[in-house]
């Protein structure tokens, strides 16, 4: 059950990452203004790829609903088996799946697919990342929370090695960030997809253009924020990983696993700039972000919980 927490998890981010395709690929009105059918009809007769990749990521969706659900089922079946706290996170997860297909539903139902670009389109966008990074996280604490039957709360004093106020900051500190960061990137791939430039140079010339549409002034945002708060999460995160007394093994080794994720997320955005935006880094660059987005969780679980019955560092 544990390891198919984590399959699950892999295959939701290849949704996630499918649904980014549909957007890139204009394919959101692949299958019209009807919703769940595809052109009214369960399977589409049409021979546009658009149609084909707008109807796939439904069946993706549509699965990854039934499999969510069927994980909730077990868990409480197996009641003893599992924690509180992954049950009451498997209930989130399934929360989330039903507002990540009517956020879906909207977008199509409201024609806010193709070239839409108002504000409201790029609004419930940004809610829709949002609420795929809930999702994500959701899955992810499931996961992490079903490793044991039983959990308790660790306090701040017997994590050893880095302050108790750099601790109380650190974690919600870098997951409210790292929010902002990936909302921002929300607009700036909207705007990309929907104002591709020929060049980097053209491309900053339209940013600061004041006659440009809002979503390519606006675009300039995600790179800014993205590189300052990146480099500074990425020091951040390496401090800690040195200061961690060698009795946190579990937070050393997350926290370096989280230096050097910020380091390659800030290269790939970096490269994804001057390259001009391709296709497989724009995906990758996603990939990499709910990576960056699970590993925050992971470090902030092992810093919060311990499975109870767990020796403590301060014992050792």
């Amino acid at each position: 059950m544990k390891k198919l927490l984590w399959i699950s998890l892999s295959y939701t981010l290849l949704v996630i990452v499918w649904g980014a395709w549909v957007r890139i690929s204009h394919s959101g009105d692949g299958c019209g203004a009807s919703w769940p059918f595809c052109h009214g009809e369960l399977i589409p007769d049409s021979r546009e790829h658009k149609t084909w990749i707008e109807f796939t990521h439904r069946v993706m969706s549509g699965l990854y609903g039934f499999l969510v659900l069927g994980l909730l089922i077990a868990l409480h079946r197996k009641s003893a088996s599992f924690s509180a706290l992954a049950k009451f996170w498997m209930k989130l997860t399934f929360f989330f799946t039903i507002t990540e297909a009517l956020l879906g539903a909207k977008l199509v139902l409201f024609g806010l697919v193709g070239q839409n670009d108002t504000p409201y389109r790029a609004f419930i966008m940004s809610l829709h990342f949002l609420n795929s990074l809930f999702l994500t996280g959701s899955l992810t604490l499931t996961a992490l929370f079903a490793d044991a039957p039983d959990w308790q709360r660790r306090r701040f004093e017997d994590v050893k090695g880095v302050s108790m106020r750099m601790l109380r900051r650190a974690a919600p500190l870098s997951l409210g960030l790292f929010l902002i960061i990936g909302m921002t990137g929300t607009i700036a791939s909207l705007s990309n997809t929907l104002y591709p430039t020929s060049s980097l140079i053209a491309g900053l010339m339209q940013d600061l253009d004041a006659s440009s549409h809002y979503l390519v002034r606006l675009r300039g945002l995600h790179p800014t924020l993205g590189l300052t708060i990146g480099i500074g999460l990425t020091i951040l995160f390496y401090l800690m990983s040195e200061a961690f007394d060698d009795r946190e093994t579990t937070l050393k080794k997350r926290s370096f696993q989280l230096t050097l994720a910020f380091s390659a997320t800030v290269i790939l955005g970096t490269l994804n700039i001057l390259m001009g935006s391709p296709l497989a880094l724009k995906l990758t660059h996603l990939l990499a972000a709910h990576g960056i987005w699970i590993s925050l969780l992971m470090f902030w679980h092992s810093l919060r919980y311990r499975a109870r019955g767990q020796s403590s560092p301060r014992a050792n």
